[in-house]
């Protein structure tokens, strides 16, 4: 068999379904006793309409009055159904044709009411209210033929759409109301009817405009009768003949009693009784038949969106069970077809080559020959706009329900048609956070895919994508997992020579350190021993015990007993500052207040400040300031630090300050009105054997070990030494220490 022979033996095998499907149903509902359009129904309903006009004509030959209420009634009655009709139906109907037309009804009769008891004659709407002629009824009755044109010539551009009949009320509501609001009380509207000399041109003119519109809308309805329902848009467009027909008779009159008025009225009546006839047909009789329809039809997507699921379900199973892509791809596409009794599934991956060409890494089905020469791209070409391509640059879903006749798919479609390819849908599959390629998923049959199915579909390319990412990391686990194992043996190595090395600095160190401790032994003893001696000596000489001394030899004498003393405290500093480096030095804890501990470092060192003419003071609470601490490694802080700011200070003072403010801590401040110290000197000020140059260029006193000792004691003792300075005005340390330490 040809491809063509092919294609529409399918076709036609589809159509002849649904054609039979049709008979069906018709011969069901015309055997159906509950069906309410029989031939007997539609007898009864012409013989009513029949009574009904020809009750009308009687009453207007009798009474003219009785008769146009009557006939504006019926009207009235008429259009209000329609509009309960279309409420009550609002979530049922199948279009919005309903729904527009219930809308505009209701603001209709409210008009033909009005014009119904505005009649001349009536003698209900009377001066000075309206005037006593017949232009206000004339008026009112070309706002209501305003009003029905608008709705007839509306309504069917709805038939493929949903429609609020609320919100289309309020909509009518705004228009129909400025215009009564114009005859009755603003009374501006054009004059339609003057007595004595009959209809306006305005009036007639206006006739012809809603006849040209009723035109239109016959036309529209005549082209959605099949979407609206034909025997709706039939009664339809007969009853808008009946409209034309009345316009036209409401332009010939000049007596408002005459024949033409009442003939135009009875067509009038006519064309909303078959506008009501429609509605019946359409809200109450039609909706059983597309009911039953729709439960068919409901039952083959039901079909189809479980065999999906199914099929969905499936996949993610076996996915699950897979570690590489390739098997992924193979167990996707055969499941796929299994399950979802599709004729060819194939995966095709975007390449990132010069010509963007889709690969396919996948494929099953009894069509796999059109796989095998799928030639595909998803650059922004002919071939490259296909519904693969399409659906690639555009990150969704594409559907082809129809190979043959889709014009995206022209390059495809005979070999597609050979292997009996109908449909298909194209979905694209992310991974890795961009687009990896596609699922295309062929059909036998034309029309396959709804949306139910695609939706379902495209949960299976969200699937997939995942998977492929979790493909990609396994992979990548494994690859860092060895990497990891390699290096740990690698590390093992090195930890092992590092741990040799190690062990012979550590030994080494042991030694250094017994050397050290050798060391300060016999510095303590080789040199504390003869500078004690030598300064002991001079004290002695210089006390005159031993004879008298001169002027020369007192000021010799006196050079080495201060020699002496000076290189003895530099060798405790240097003994102090090892001790305290090698974790030699304990801390002995007390109880004290250090207001007892401020004056006993101010008594020891006013002769120091006095002898450079200083100043030294000390501000210090009026209450008890008790901490636990090591009182002597505290005192020696503050000496170094009173020493210091003594020795850089030239003129001025030197104050001790305590705060007890903070419940945790407190601090001693020394204070001086020295040279100060630079921002980049106090970085290094802390440093051992480091002295901040003097301003007149004079090296300072001592080796630059009283502040380095005075921090490593406060951190000693849990606390810390704040430095803040400013050039030319002077400097502030402040030792931090806990008030309790453990």
């Amino acid at each position: 068999m040809t491809a063509m022979g092919i294609y529409w033996h399918r076709r036609y095998a589809v159509a002849g379904r649904s054609e039979e499907h049709r008979v069906t149903q018709e011969s069901t509902n015309a055997r159906n006793p509950n069906t309410l359009l029989t031939p007997r129904t539609m007898a009864m309903g012409l013989s009513v309409f029949v009574v009904l006009i020809a009750g009308a004509w009687l009453v207007a030959g009798w009474n003219y009055l009785l008769f146009h209420m009557l006939v504006e009634l019926t009207a009235v009655l008429a259009a209000s159904a329609i509009a309960l009709v279309a409420w009550s139906t609002r979530k049922t109907a199948p279009n919005g044709f309903l729904a527009v037309l219930g809308a505009g009804m209701a603001p209709l009769a409210f008009v033909l009411l009005l014009h119904a008891v505005a009649y001349k004659g009536m003698n209900v709407l009377v001066p000075p209210l309206m005037p006593g002629d017949a232009n206000p009824t004339t008026q009112l009755w070309v706002v209501g033929r305003y009003i029905l044109a608008a709705v007839l010539v509306t309504a069917p551009f709805f038939t493929g759409r949903r429609a609020n009949v609320m919100v289309g009320f309020l909509i009518t509501c705004v228009p129909v109301g400025l215009l009564v609001m114009s005859i009755i009380v603003w009374r501006i509207f054009p004059t339609c009817y003057i007595d004595g000399s009959g209809l306006t041109a305005f009036k007639i003119w206006s006739e012809y405009a809603i006849v040209a519109v009723l035109a239109f809308a016959a036309v529209m309805l005549w082209q959605r009768r099949e979407r609206i329902g034909r025997r709706m848009a039939d009664l339809t467009l007969l009853a808008i003949g009946f409209f034309i027909a009345a316009s036209l008779l409401f332009t010939l009159y000049v007596d408002t009693t005459g024949l033409l008025n009442v003939l135009g009225h009875l067509a009038q009546l006519s064309g909303f009784v078959l506008v009501m006839a429609g509605i019946f047909v359409s809200a109450v009789s039609r909706p059983i038949e597309t009911v039953y329809a729709e439960l068919v039809a409901n039952d083959a997507r039901l079909t189809r969106a479980n065999r999906a699921l199914s099929m969905l379900n499936e996949c993610r199973r076996v996915i699950t069970d897979v570690d590489t892509t390739e098997h992924l791809f193979e167990a996707v596409c055969r499941v796929a077809v299994e399950r979802g009794d599709y004729a060819l599934v194939l995966i095709g991956k975007a390449c990132s080559d010069a010509a963007q060409t889709v690969t396919v890494v996948g494929a099953s089905g009894k069509a796999l020959g059109y796989a095998d020469n799928l030639d595909i791209v998803w650059s922004d070409t002919e071939r490259g706009r296909g519904p693969a391509g399409t659906a690639i640059r555009t990150g969704k879903p594409v559907v082809c329900r129809d190979t043959m006749n889709d014009p995206r798919f022209r390059p495809w479609a005979s070999s597609a048609t050979e292997f009996g390819l109908m449909s298909l849908a194209a979905l694209p599959v992310f991974a890795g956070g961009q687009c990896f390629g596609i699922i295309h998923l062929y059909s036998d049959e034309v029309n396959r895919f709804d949306d139910e199915e695609v939706t379902l579909v495209a949960q299976l390319a969200v699937s997939i994508g995942n998977a492929i990412d979790a493909i990609r990391l396994r992979s990548d686990r494994d690859e860092l997992l060895s990497e990891t194992e390699r290096q740990r043996a690698d590390l093992e190595h090195e930890v092992a020579a590092r741990t040799a090395e190690l062990t012979q600095v550590i030994a080494d160190l042991e030694e250094a350190s017994q050397v050290k401790d050798q060391f300060m032994r016999t510095m303590s003893h080789e040199l504390r021993t003869p500078l004690n001696s030598i300064i002991g000596f001079s004290d002695l000489m210089l006390s005159g015990l031993t004879g008298p001394l001169n002027d020369e030899q007192t000021k010799q004498l006196s050079m080495v007993q201060s020699s002496g003393r000076h290189l003895l405290s530099l060798v405790s500093q240097i003994l102090d500052l090892a001790r305290i480096e090698a974790q030699a030095i304990e801390v002995q804890l007390s109880e004290f207040d250090v207001r007892d501990l401020v004056n006993t470092v101010v008594g020891s060192s006013r002769v120091l400040a006095e002898e450079r003419g200083l100043t030294l003071t000390a501000e210090l609470p009026h209450d008890a300031v008790i901490i636990t601490s090591d009182a002597a490694k505290l005192h020696q802080i503050l000496l170094n630090l009173v020493g210091n700011a003594v020795k850089f200070t030239d003129e001025g003072s030197v104050e001790i300050r305590v705060g007890a403010d903070d419940l945790s801590v407190v601090t001693l401040a020394v204070t001086d009105t020295g040279s100060g110290i630079s921002s980049g000197e106090i970085l290094r000020i802390m440093d051992q054997f480091y002295q901040a140059p003097r301003p007149d260029g004079d090296r300072p006193d001592g080796v630059g070990l009283g502040l380095a000792i005075a921090s490593r004691l406060a951190e000693l003792l849990g606390g810390r030494i704040d430095v803040s300075s400013q050039p030319g005005v002077g400097s502030t340390f402040t030792v931090v220490v806990m008030r309790g330490l453990a």
